[in-house]
């Protein structure tokens, strides 16, 4: 195939297979196979390093110009990672299967979830300010009978 595309440079931080990424400001996040997440610059220069469990991470999302990285894994687990400090800071067995899908709210503290387990969730973010706040569950709703593979929580 005739194409205009070069490889300008190869980076590595991932031994398992990227299954998701996400970017907001001058940040880059990129989750693998085995659970392991990496925080990129926009130059794709390695910022942290977050390791995995052993089971995927199916889903990133981030909020421009707010402090948390929000991770979605396959055994139904939420980890929030406050970027500032380059720690996880929350952690919550948010669903009883896969989480499929997760967006975060442009401008609002808040993100949704849907999972295999049938259940869209609407969760509150924790203050910023606030080391190891909560999240929180603000709503949520199951659809019988039905499969959720994406969200969205944008105006």
């Amino acid at each position: 195939a005739n194409s205009n595309a070069r490889l300008q440079r190869m980076v590595k931080c991932h031994q398992a297979p990227i299954s998701t990424m996400t970017g907001a400001g001058d940040l880059v996040a990129s989750g693998d196979d085995d659970g392991q997440v990496c925080l990129w610059n926009t130059q794709f220069e390695q910022e942290a390093l977050f390791p995995g469990e052993g089971l995927p991470c199916t889903c990133l999302g981030m909020q421009s110009g707010a402090d948390c990285l929000v991770a979605g894994f396959a055994h139904g687990i939420v980890r929030v990672i406050q970027l500032s400090i380059r720690e996880v800071t929350v952690e919550v067995a948010a669903h009883s299967r896969c989480i499929m899908a997760l967006d975060v709210h442009p401008t609002e503290p808040i993100f949704t979830t849907v999972s295999e387990d049938t259940y869209l969730k609407v969760w509150t973010l924790p203050d910023s300010e606030d080391k190891g706040g909560e999240v929180a569950a603000v709503y949520e709703e199951r659809a019988e009978d039905r499969f959720f593979d994406r969200c969205s929580v944008r105006p």
